[in-house]
């Protein structure tokens, strides 16, 4: 028995917030989009690409899983213009599913690599501020820990809390 899947409903993830065309919100847009992806089992769209339609010879079987699956890739095209805004519409307009969001990823990753160099660079400098709020700083740590996870490099919890502790009683400066 087949098991039901939740329609594909990209409203919610297309009025949050499209892909801007700076690419600039690219990591946290591409985590969403899999989410919803994934929630409706369409995931596999982005993980390679369609391939050619069965030979005529093939069976009716074969011929029908491939044309369900060239929907799902016809579905997630469509999602995935709608979700960008109007200079990466019609750079991407003539891509495939899979075939746009490698090259979206090849294009904004790089900004990606360079926040996380940023963030991780604050981090790793960031020392309290004398006569500063210890409350203060663990939060101004504890944001930049979860914005580098966000960006696809968690840091370990021990890691931080060392952290914490060396430049706790460590000469104090301001991040």
């Amino acid at each position: 028995m087949a098991r039901a899947v939740a329609p594909l409903n990209f409203n919610a993830f297309l009025e949050k917030a499209k892909l801007k065309d700076d690419g600039s919100n690219f990591v946290d847009w591409a985590r969403n989009l899999k989410i919803i992806l994934t929630a409706s089992q369409k995931a596999y769209v982005l993980d390679a690409p369609l391939g050619d339609p069965p030979a005529p010879v093939e069976s009716v079987d074969v011929v029908n899983a491939w044309q369900a699956r060239s929907d799902d890739y016809s579905i997630v095209q469509c999602a995935l213009l709608y979700g960008l805004e109007p200079g990466l519409q019609r750079r991407f307009e003539r891509h495939g599913a899979y075939e746009m969001f490698q090259e979206l990823k090849f294009i904004f990753q790089k900004n990606a690599r360079i926040e996380r160099y940023e963030i991780s660079d604050k981090f790793y400098a960031c020392k309290m501020e004398e006569n500063g709020s210890i409350s203060d700083h663990i939060l101004r740590m504890s944001r930049y820990s979860t914005r580098l996870a966000e960006l696809g490099m968690p840091l370990p919890p021990e890691a931080i809390t060392e952290f914490f502790n060396h430049y706790h009683l460590a000469t104090r400066a301001s991040c």
